[in-house]
């Protein structure tokens, strides 16, 4: 019976040994390559808050996910909202129902600003933004009701 148990936890053992989890990424872009000295991976917009090294362990905080879990799914599309002309370089019109609080944000998640749509039609100025992709997130009575994406040329 010592030998059964004993031959039992040494193939458990064996098995765990060389059990590594797989690096999942989710991005537009990136790659990652392994060497024998070690390994690097990056990708479009990662942000490296720390890493830890231990003899030849090394684990880093930041971008990397393992698994993304989805809990639920809203439908956010439940505003008529136009945006036009999109892209545009120096102002944006905005034709909302109601009133509404409209942030946006850079690609990298940054507030850049918040207006408050009150009219039915809104014209920002967007002529001081740099070039790029922005989400708009609109709001009403606190709760996101729509996103969608200005290009600024």
């Amino acid at each position: 019976m010592k030998h059964l148990f004993g031959s039992l936890f040494f193939l458990i053992c064996l098995n765990y040994s060389g059990y590594t989890q797989e690096l999942n990424l989710v991005s537009t872009s990136g790659t990652y390559s392994e060497t024998a000295s070690g390994s690097v991976s990056w990708s479009i917009g990662e942000v490296v808050i720390v890493t830890g090294t231990s003899g030849t362990n090394n684990v880093t905080q930041g971008f990397h996910q393992s698994n993304i879990w989805v809990l639920g799914i809203e439908n956010l599309a439940s505003l008529e909202i136009s945006i036009f002309p999109n892209p545009t370089c120096e102002f944006v019109n905005i034709v909302t129902p109601g009133e509404l609080k409209m942030s946006i944000y850079d690609m990298g998640g940054r507030l850049i600003s918040v207006h408050n749509l009150v009219e039915n039609t809104n014209e920002i100025n967007v002529s001081e933004l740099s070039r790029g992709t922005y989400n708009l997130v609109f709001e009403s009575n606190g709760n996101i009701s729509r996103t969608a994406q200005l290009v600024v040329q």
